[in-house]
């Protein structure tokens, strides 16, 4: 199960049979800043997912999109097990291109503007 519990983190649960060990993962949110992502296990069937945090590491972790494991990095049943960890970050709507409705309108509005344009230049008889 997955809760957005505030604003860039969410908490993620697992079954009570499987337990994290304790650890950090850290990914980058882009090559030329300090924010990252991370992933973090407290020794609970919980992960922590938070989002935008500066991370006091240059670069803030490793690439977006990339695959970390952790071996044994849990349990599941009393068994170790190995995890798999990749984050792929999409961006945020702040800083990331418009939604699709907004750039469409923006485009429609562009464009009514262009037509008036050119039909007011266009000499008539």
């Amino acid at each position: 199960m997955v809760s957005n519990t505030a604003a860039d983190q969410w908490t993620v649960t697992f079954p009570d049979t499987f337990i994290f060990g304790g650890y950090d993962k850290f990914w980058e949110e882009n090559p030329i800043s300090l924010l990252g992502n991370v992933v973090e296990a407290s020794g609970t069937n919980q992960l922590s997912v938070l989002s935008d945090v500066d991370t006091g590491r240059s670069p803030a972790g490793a690439a977006n999109g990339s695959t970390q494991s952790q071996s044994p990095g849990a349990s599941d049943s009393g068994n170790p097990v190995t995890v798999n960890f990749k984050f792929n970050d999409i961006g945020d709507g702040s800083s990331s291109v418009p939604d699709t409705g907004s750039t469409l309108g923006l485009f429609i509005v562009s464009l009514i503007a262009l037509l008036a344009a050119r039909r007011g230049s266009v000499p008539t008889a």
